[in-house]
């Protein structure tokens, strides 16, 4: 208890020392919402003299915004070692800091490109959706097993990719899922994919 304490302090300590240097980043909160796909937090305030204010926010919240102003990166560095956040951890913060900071999607790029990417390829699939990179989403499916790309098809709004994939795997489950995304407002789609289901089984 006490450890988290100190943990707490020294966290409030390095923010308060953020706000004495006037370092500006992008505003937003990362949370994971229940029942949500999406990755990349909503920037809530942008251009607003908040931008400043670092105090009383998360650890992952500070290195995020840290790594998303493009500037700070040795300050995200330095709060990375004094908290030990893993290596891991901070890879999948990096990406999000990233991404948010538009004129980051190059770095985002080469990331993607490497023959093994720091984080999840998943993650960087929801990323990219999430930024509205279908096109680099749609490149990473690939490198997906086929049975994990259903999925990732219908975010990316390739139903007819959806279902092929399924249809090859003979995965009614899929099928099922496609539906439900469908729904029956697309009733030609809808009778289609219940055709599809009925000839797998």
């Amino acid at each position: 208890m006490c450890q988290q304490c100190n943990a707490q302090v020294r966290l409030l300590k390095f923010q308060s020392k953020l706000e004495k240097q006037e370092i500006s980043a992008p505003v937003f909160e990362i949370k994971s919402i229940p029942g949500s796909n999406r990755i990349l937090p909503e920037v809530v305030q942008s251009g607003s003299i908040n931008e400043k204010l670092w105090v009383g926010q998360s650890l992952n919240t500070t290195l995020s915004r840290l790594l998303a102003s493009g500037q700070s990166e040795r300050q995200a560095d330095q709060l990375r070692r004094e908290f030990r956040v893993s290596e891991k951890r901070f890879a999948f913060l990096r990406v999000v800091g990233m991404a948010i900071n538009n004129a980051s999607w190059l770095e985002m790029d080469k990331m993607i490109r490497a023959k093994k990417p720091p984080v999840n390829v998943e993650i960087l699939i929801k990323i990219c959706i999430d930024g509205n990179r279908i096109d680099e989403a749609i490149k990473l499916i690939s490198k997906l097993p086929p049975e994990r790309t259903v999925r990732f098809w219908v975010m990316t709004g390739r139903i007819e990719e959806a279902i092929q994939v399924a249809v090859r795997e003979k995965s009614e489950y899929d099928l099922l899922y496609i539906q439900r995304e469908v729904g029956k407002a697309n009733k030609e789609l809808y009778d289609r994919i219940t055709n599809l289901r009925a000839q797998i089984q």
